[in-house]
């Protein structure tokens, strides 16, 4: 789509090194056939994409940026948005019963199950967002390796013997992750593995 996604992209709290460094990028892209430039992002368009822009005080969810407070002051100068995300939290409530309203059955699934059979989920997942390419398969097979880095269950709602939807739950190691370093280390594995065995006091909604 002659777009090119600034993978992993940071820079210095200064607006003419961010200008230059765009300039350059885009004589040299202009001349490949590139036409825009979309970023930042993860290695994927969908994971860790944008800035944050408040809540700096807060420790970020699994998978969401973070990134210093100067970046999207600086960006909003350089580039245009493309869109807005936002993270929303609830208590949980013990007991709850839910009510069934519908003609859909949640039922637990495996990742092997979810990349062979849930491709079309996952690009209708996805559809709504103009400014990304469409899910394919090698996608949708590196998002999956990439959320079991850390625990995960898939779900699958279905209709009949028909998959008619998806979601993804994770303990929200975040602090885990943050405290180790992304656990890069080898000795800190022992411990993070007793920390994913642990009850959590949150947990996320992919």
């Amino acid at each position: 789509d002659r777009t090119t996604y600034l993978g992993l992209f940071r820079f210095v709290n200064d607006e003419e090194v961010l200008d230059q460094v765009l300039g350059i990028l885009s004589e040299q892209l202009w001349r490949s056939g590139c036409r825009r430039i979309v970023g930042p992002t993860g290695l994927s368009p969908r994971l860790q994409s944008g800035v944050l822009r408040d809540r700096f005080d807060r420790s970020p969810p699994l998978g969401t940026p973070y990134n210093p407070p100067y970046m999207h002051e600086l960006l909003d100068q350089a580039m245009q948005p493309l869109d807005h995300s936002h993270l929303f939290h609830i208590a949980p409530r013990e007991g709850l019963e839910p009510e069934k309203t519908g003609p859909a059955e949640l039922a637990q699934s495996t990742p092997s199950r979810f990349s062979d059979e849930l491709l079309l989920l996952f690009a209708q997942a996805f559809g709504h967002e103009d400014h990304m390419p469409q899910v394919d398969e090698a996608e949708a097979e590196f998002l999956i390796d990439w959320l079991q880095a850390w625990p995960c269950e898939f779900w699958l709602a279905m209709v009949g013997d028909e998959a008619a939807g998806f979601l993804v739950l994770q303990p929200d190691l975040s602090s885990t992750a943050r405290r180790t370093n992304g656990g890069r280390n080898p000795l800190w594995k022992p411990w993070i593995w007793w920390q994913q065995k642990r009850p959590t006091q949150s947990g996320r909604l992919v």
